[in-house]
């Protein structure tokens, strides 16, 4: 829980929260990849003829209906996908390094 402003926290000093740290760092990068995937895409739609545009079709890359699992194995999958991201963070959390104050 966070403490308002001007709280202090009593006992143990936390030296680093890598929990927050590792979260923060994976929304970076889902945005990043994201402005990347739809600059690709844009770029193929603009430029049709363009060598990097046959490419991208050939690895269906910028097809919408284009899914490599369908049904219960995909919604399985993903599934365990985010709970094994959720069990990172939370290790990554309990692992923070406690000093003695």
């Amino acid at each position: 829980m966070r403490l308002a402003p001007g709280e202090q926290r009593t006992g143990a000093a936390v030296e680093s929260e890598t929990g927050v740290l590792a979260a923060s760092g994976m929304i970076a990068g889902e945005g990043l990849a994201g402005v990347a995937i739809a600059f690709l895409v844009a770029a193929a739609g603009r430029w049709p003829d363009a060598a990097f545009s046959h490419a991208l079709s050939g690895m269906h890359f910028a097809s919408r209906s284009f899914t490599w699992l369908n049904g219960v194995l995909a919604v399985a999958t993903g599934i365990v996908l985010v709970v094994a991201v959720c069990a990172l963070l939370y290790r990554a959390g309990q692992s923070a390094v406690v000093k003695e104050a």
